[in-house]
């Protein structure tokens, strides 16, 4: 069991990330302050430096435990025997669309960004979070026999990963698609 100290340190951390996020919802990423985010969460500036360096590294965090929370729900796509191939990466574009149309559509452009600017580690992070689903299903469908056992899983993942990064950019940049299209 944590410590007082350890608890009050994930009060805090927790308070600035849902004060950030409610903020970035509701007026932009761009338009909120690092100092607007501490007023908010009634903590100092310094406080929420000794938690997070940058803005941008507030909206990672936020972004990643987001997608943690939303990986239980890709595993069972990729663990579903009955799909075909085709049909589990249906169902995954459309979970993640649809999950990105409620919790994110207001801070596409901001994540975009977001990943343009990341390096090293946290870049390939993020990359990491959203291609490792794609190698589940790729991965249990080849042991399944769905595909051949020659393809190479890797480049596989990349390709389609790339090309689902395409279809979201296209989604959080322009305002009148649909999860549908």
């Amino acid at each position: 069991m944590a410590g007082l100290r350890e608890r009050q340190k994930e009060a805090r951390r927790t308070a600035i990330l849902r004060t950030a996020k409610a903020l970035f919802n509701r007026r932009g990423y761009t338009a909120v302050s690092i100092e607007e985010i501490a007023a908010r969460a009634e903590l100092s500036v310094g406080t929420v430096y000794n938690y997070f360096r940058t803005k941008a590294e507030i909206l990672f965090t936020m972004s990643m435990l987001e997608l943690d929370a939303l990986r239980g729900r890709q595993q069972k796509i990729a663990g579903d025997s009955r799909l075909s191939t085709a049909k589990a990466f249906n169902r995954m574009h459309r979970l993640f669309f649809e999950w990105v149309n409620r919790e994110h559509r207001s801070l596409g452009r901001a994540i975009s960004y977001l990943e343009i600017s990341l390096v090293g580690k946290e870049q390939a992070l993020m990359a990491e979070t959203f291609q490792e689903p794609i190698r589940e299903i790729l991965v249990s469908h080849q042991r399944r026999g769905l595909l051949r056992p020659n393809i190479d899983l890797s480049v596989t993942t990349r390709i389609i990963y790339n090309l689902g990064n395409s279809e979201y950019q296209r989604f959080m940049t322009d305002e009148r698609r649909t999860v549908n299209e």
